[in-house]
């Protein structure tokens, strides 16, 4: 095989890999490992024994040519596909400029933001102003105004973009939001939604008379399905207090002028056994909490809830009882508003909640082996009125609960046999229990 020809000539900026020490990586680890952290250097000299470069710091080192790559003069570009060499480093420098400077959103064509966590908050990014001027991008009305690629990048952009070929088109479009934990995903689907109903809003308001004795507004409604869905599916983990831990398809129903209609939640891949056993230094799932937090005295004695959230196992499993900066008991004034506002009466309520309280209590039930020489198992003492209140609060015998999770039932043609399960066994069951009923509650 031919040696690697390098595109750089002498004076050339590239970049090239930092060591573990600080100085030049003299090769490419053939395995990967960890991102390559990148410095700018310049070509020395170019000859067959390869690219002789040196650093700002003045550290030089003699490369492969597959160790290097061009570097341009892109300080300025908010589209990386104007970037003069498409590279890794080159992507990460560009990202890493606006960033440092504030601007968190890059554009990849038309139709691709890329987006940088600032893990704080923003508001000058998203405040009325700013909605407004991205408010006819992609829109026949926009010809002859500032083109879009004069625009700053920001992910209104593309949501008009989106939003103005479904109506003048008449066809659906689709979003899609990925990154790894910790991204911003949860965030940016908000910002997104709250912009679309914003855009679905302001279109109706122009063809139809405001009635403010009709209750919450289509668009107010599909916002408040945003802190339902962080309550019953997201937890702190050890790289995101406010990670999801399900998957979700968010569709948004706009009439054919335009205007916001409804939308409709599909959710998928819950994280069952987050219920059940919260990882060292996670929490369950937010409404655990908010409803130890916020319930009201009455509340807490009918659901017989603990004093707080240490008193029971599937919130205290994890060893982290509290976020700093997150009040719990006002998110829950928040979520029983959400309920409300999407038509969830006092009574579904406290059925909703009813239920909750009840895998609460199905968690602080501990079996014990029988010592009468079978191989099944008993509530232990201190359990039993765990599973009591649950079974209340369900609505089923207690009995007939702690047969079905202690024992096998096999069907025969001779008649059922009944075989008792072992401690182990008897807690796996509940535990199975337990995360079916969480993924209907």
């Amino acid at each position: 095989m031919a040696p690697a020809q390098c595109a750089a000539h002498i004076g050339s900026g590239v970049w090239v890999r930092r060591g573990p020490t600080g100085g030049v990586l003299a090769r490419a680890s053939p395995t990967g490992g960890s991102p390559a952290e990148w410095l700018p250097a310049t070509v020395v000299s170019v000859d067959t024994a390869g690219v002789l470069v040196r650093t700002e710091d003045g550290d030089e080192a003699n490369l492969s040519p597959a160790d290097v790559e061009l570097r341009g003069n892109d300080d300025s570009v908010q589209d990386l596909v104007r970037l003069g060499h498409m590279n890794e480093p080159s992507v990460l420098a560009a990202l890493a400029r606006r960033y440092a400077a504030g601007q968190i959103y890059t554009r990849t064509g038309p139709g691709i933001i890329i987006a940088v966590n600032p893990f704080g908050p923003m508001p000058q990014l998203y405040d009325a102003a700013t909605m407004d001027r991205y408010r006819l991008e992609g829109s026949d009305a926009e010809e002859g105004g500032p083109a879009a690629a004069q625009r700053a990048p920001h992910i209104f952009a593309v949501a008009s973009r989106a939003y103005w070929q479904m109506v003048q088109e008449g066809r659906g479009q689709a979003l899609l939001v990925t990154g790894e934990s910790g991204a911003g995903k949860t965030e940016t689907s908000k910002i997104l939604m709250k912009y679309l109903a914003y855009l679905g809003g302001y279109k109706g308001a122009a063809d139809a008379e405001p009635d403010d004795s009709a209750g919450p507004s289509v668009e107010q409604r599909v916002l408040e399905s945003n802190p339902l869905l962080e309550a019953f599916g997201n937890a702190k983990t050890v790289r995101n207090d406010n990670s999801s831990r399900f998957g979700k398809y968010i569709e948004l129903h706009f009439s054919g002028a335009g205007s916001i209609s409804g939308a409709r939640v599909h959710t998928y891949l819950l994280e069952r056994s987050r219920l059940v056993a919260p990882s060292k230094g996670e929490r369950n799932y937010h409404i655990f909490y908010q409803l130890l937090a916020g319930a009201t005295p009455e509340e807490r004695a009918r659901w017989r809830l603990g004093a707080d959230a240490a008193a029971h196992r599937l919130t205290s499993a994890g060893g982290c009882l509290s976020l700093p900066g997150v009040d719990d008991a006002a998110h829950f004034l928040v979520t029983r508003h959400a309920l409300r506002s999407i038509g969830l009466g006092a009574a579904e309520q406290e059925q909703l909640f009813s239920i909750l309280s009840a895998l609460l209590h199905l968690g602080d039930a501990v079996f014990e082996p029988c010592y009468n020489g079978t191989d099944g198992c008993t509530l232990s003492k201190a359990s039993r009125g765990s599973l009591g209140a649950a079974a209340a609060l369900l609505g089923c015998d207690a009995a007939a609960l702690a047969k079905a999770v202690t024992t096998r039932t096999r069907v025969t043609p001779d008649g059922p046999i009944v075989s008792p399960l072992g401690a182990k066994a008897a807690a796996e069951t509940l535990d199975a229990l337990s995360k079916v009923t969480r993924g209907g509650a």
